[in-house]
């Protein structure tokens, strides 16, 4: 028997329709699954209770369109339950070839899956989008007159070559979101280290320095005093490096990153460093911030306070919380040495792109103004809208 390829049945056979309103039922339901596997084990299945077949076999092109590969089936054959074949061998040159839907008896398809269920008769249909073929489906059975189902046999491919591709679509999307989430974590976990970690190690070696000048003018006793702080910022940030790695970092509560917390950190730097800080802080203005926002200006000050002193070498530093219209605008100044913001590498200069993105994660915009001898200007922007917490 040749192979058979199946153009136009005649549409008014009855058995045809029946095939025909049992495909289009099939497709309905597979062409919403989006698990890929699943997908391809489902449309076997359903292809042989289509045709009411002994088997049915749905195999997939390589990425390079040169071989096709056995995915998924549905009945067991005789022999081996995997097999792949190149596209010029068989019935394949017919259908991926050609993208036509052929018959034929199993003895004549040189397709081990097929010969498996020898003898009997076969049908196989091409999984095409468009231009885009995708492989094969094809279902054996030991009778031979099986042309009057072929077209709704076709359906159901056509129908299932969609499914596959919306499955992989959904797979690619899965898989750009896995990536965007790495890619959101490690920002986070470079954060969390270089807000803990770098500035601690900041904070040491100012006070390694002041530490020197204390031994050299004999205050033994205040140098000693130094270093139990040193010692206190080590236990602290070895704690928040291990809470950083491990996820276990508690999520700061609802009512966090105050008005009170801010002029502490101003504080507290203003008496490590020595530095002169004016604070002009609109505690209301702050407090209609997001729990969110609020924690990242605080994230934002420091890091700004710590490049006012280590990297500009400032004598003076203005910090400024106001509100303007529907925005909460952070303002970090100082009378440093400043520099040119367009020859920073950001990959040796981590904290720059870091405040950026704490800004640009709960909805800011952050800019830095500098230019040599000229001193710096951070200026973060939070808008007001929605609902605040």
């Amino acid at each position: 028997m040749q192979p058979g390829l199946i153009g136009q049945p005649d549409l008014q056979a009855a058995h045809a329709g029946d095939a025909l309103s049992a495909a289009f039922e099939f497709s309905q339901e597979i062409v919403g699954q989006l698990a890929l596997d699943a997908l391809l084990r489902s449309v076997t299945e359903r292809a042989r209770a289509l045709m009411q077949a002994s088997g049915a076999a749905l195999c997939l092109l390589d990425e390079q369109k040169t071989i096709l590969s056995l995915e998924a089936q549905s009945g067991q054959p005789n022999g081996p339950n995997r097999h792949r074949q190149p596209i010029t061998l068989g019935l394949t040159p017919y259908v991926v070839g050609k993208g036509a839907t052929v018959v034929t008896e199993t003895l004549c398809t040189n397709c081990n899956y097929l010969l498996s269920f020898a003898p009997g008769a076969c049908v196989v249909a091409p999984l095409q989008v468009g231009d885009e073929m995708l492989g094969a489906l094809c279902v054996v059975h030991p009778a031979v007159a099986l042309g009057d189902d072929a077209l709704g046999f076709t359906l159901l491919a056509n129908a299932a070559a969609l499914a596959i591709v919306n499955a992989r679509l959904a797979e690619q999307g899965r898989e750009q979101a896995r990536h965007a989430a790495i890619h959101t974590e490690r920002e986070r976990m470079a954060a969390e280290l270089h807000d803990n970690l770098a500035q601690t190690l900041g904070f040491l070696n100012l006070k390694i320095d002041q530490v020197r000048e204390m031994q050299a003018a004999g205050a033994l006793a205040t140098a000693a005093e130094q270093l139990n702080q040193m010692q206190a910022a080590v236990s602290r940030a070895y704690n928040q490096v291990r809470q950083a790695l491990t996820g276990l970092a508690e999520p700061a509560a609802a009512g966090s990153a105050s008005a009170q917390e801010l002029a502490e950190v101003v504080q507290a730097f203003h008496r490590d460093s020595q530095l002169t800080i004016d604070l002009s802080l609109d505690e209301a203005a702050l407090a209609e911030l997001p729990s969110l926002a609020r924690q990242q200006v605080i994230h934002i000050l420091r890091e700004s306070l710590v490049n006012s002193h280590r990297h500009a070498q400032a004598g003076r530093v203005w910090v400024q919380v106001e509100q303007q219209n529907q925005e909460v605008i952070l303002t970090v100044g100082d009378d440093g040495r400043g520099f040119d913001p367009a020859s920073v590498d950001r990959r040796s200069h981590l904290g720059l792109g870091i405040m950026q993105q704490r800004a640009a994660r709960s909805g800011g915009v952050l800019k830095v103004g500098s230019a040599p001898g000229q001193g710096t200007t951070v200026t973060a922007r939070f808008r007001l809208v929605g609902e605040q917490v």
